[in-house]
């Protein structure tokens, strides 16, 4: 699969909407609590989404300056988002909170992957 720059960008874009789409659908269809759940989507989403964002960034600024290093900037990337967002997700009380945090981590940990793979894959 051949991925401009930008496009990189706009995929994470729909990416992002589709997943906030998809979690809004879920909560109406099933009739969730509100409190404990839509809570979690607005506070939770737009932390994972805008970590991803920067990781994703910080990417392309490394790609463009020296692409053999991007493994190893990848890496310690997502250490870092590891860490945070383990505090992040430690500090939430309510466990249905910590499973929909849970859930949109694993779900941004592989965006990033396959964000970051593209990358490294891409052709010039």
């Amino acid at each position: 699969m051949r991925i401009k720059k930008n496009n990189v960008f706009l995929l994470y874009l729909v990416v992002s909407l589709v997943i906030y789409g998809v979690s809004i659908f879920f909560n109406t269809v099933f009739n969730f609590n509100k409190n404990d759940y839509f809570v979690s989507i607005n506070s939770t989403f737009p932390f994972f989404a805008l970590s991803s964002l920067v990781m994703l960034i910080l990417h392309v600024i490394i790609y463009q300056k020296n692409k053999d290093q991007l493994g190893y900037a990848f890496l310690i990337t997502l250490t870092i988002k590891l860490t945070i967002s383990y505090f992040y997700i430690s500090k939430i009380q309510n466990d249905a909170n910590k499973i929909a945090a849970l859930i949109y981590f694993y779900i941004f940990l592989t965006t990033d992957v396959i964000m970051a793979s593209l990358l490294l894959n891409k052709k010039e």
